[in-house]
């Protein structure tokens, strides 16, 4: 699941607000909602542009997987972001009630009722994903990932140079002597490895990271504080009461 010892939001937040975050964060993941959480995260990709909050998010409740540090920082981080965008704030309330900075994960199940009704209309046509593979042919996790024109797919690099060593051909090298100039970083596989948990040996990588345009955080969203508590009456199964204790 996904557990906070390890993260505290840069902004700080209320010892309810943490609560009740983390047990809609749970309801979100666990709970048939009557909305795909594709369609979900599709929207919140849309919304921010925020794409690692996006994949973290996948990987949390669609995956069911361990998330990292940096994953826990990312959704955190850009769920602050995003609910503070969607609350009542100063210069933005239009005489509604303002929330400060500090209550903003108290009003989670409010911005995620929102998240869930806008999503209906939405699609999800553009998140796919596609498996990328974190361990070598010799079943390690990577160290240093290359890659090598001609040949499909990663290699280790000290696999690689010691073949190279050995006089050993390659499978599907089209040239007769592979020199260690050959070989160049696998810069995306690096980037995954560093960005989520060890245990991981698969990675679904977005398909569509780099052609969705987000919003930025930039939020219209046309409705009242009080339309979007509103909105909760649709999704009941949010109402925590009480929410999740806080470990002292």
């Amino acid at each position: 699941m996904f557990f906070m010892d390890d993260v505290e939001p840069s902004v700080q937040q209320t010892a309810k607000g943490l609560s009740v975050f983390l047990s809609s964060l749970y309801i979100i993941k666990h709970k048939g909602l009557g909305v795909s959480r594709t369609d979900l995260i599709g929207y919140i990709r849309k919304l921010t542009g925020c794409h690692p909050l996006a994949q973290s998010l996948h990987q949390l409740i669609c995956r069911n997987e361990i998330t990292s540090k940096n994953q826990k920082i990312a959704v955190v981080e850009g769920l602050y972001m995003l609910f503070r965008e969607l609350l009542p704030q100063l210069g933005r309330s239009h005489g509604e009630k303002i929330i400060e900075d500090l209550d903003v994960f108290e009003y989670s199940t409010c911005c995620w009722a929102y998240l869930l009704s806008e999503a209906k209309s939405e699609t999800s046509d553009h998140e796919s994903y596609a498996p990328r593979s974190l361990t070598s042919d010799e079943g390690s996790r990577f160290c240093d990932p290359v890659t090598v024109t001609g040949i499909p797919g990663v290699l280790e690099r000290a696999v690689v140079l010691q073949k190279i060593k050995d006089g050993e051909k390659i499978p599907h090298y089209p040239k007769e002597v592979l020199r260690e100039t050959s070989l160049q970083r696998a810069t995306d596989i690096e980037k995954i490895l560093l960005s989520v948990h060890p245990s991981l040996k698969t990675y679904y990588l977005s398909m569509s990271h780099a052609s969705v345009t987000g919003l930025n955080f930039y939020i219209n969203t046309q409705k009242a504080f009080g339309d979007m508590a509103e909105e909760l009456k649709a999704f009941p199964q949010l109402n925590v009461s009480p929410p999740l204790r806080l470990k002292d």
